[in-house]
């Protein structure tokens, strides 16, 4: 991996958040919707993934 030396966040929801089959469609959209936004005052969304319960990866 390349460092590319550039701030970045991310979000994490707590367990429980995306419980419904309804909450996690609306999620992905809303994520979907913000990859398309560029602007210097918007969080580029570039990648969103679910680990499952007690699963830890490390996110680059």
């Amino acid at each position: 991996m390349l460092p590319l030396r550039r701030p970045f966040a991310i979000k994490v929801l707590p367990s429980g958040a995306l419980a419904s089959v309804d909450d996690r469609e609306r999620f992905y959209r809303e994520a979907k919707s913000g990859a398309q936004l560029h602007h210097p005052n918007i969080t580029s969304v570039f990648e969103i993934d679910e680990a499952m319960p007690g699963e830890c990866r490390p996110v680059v």
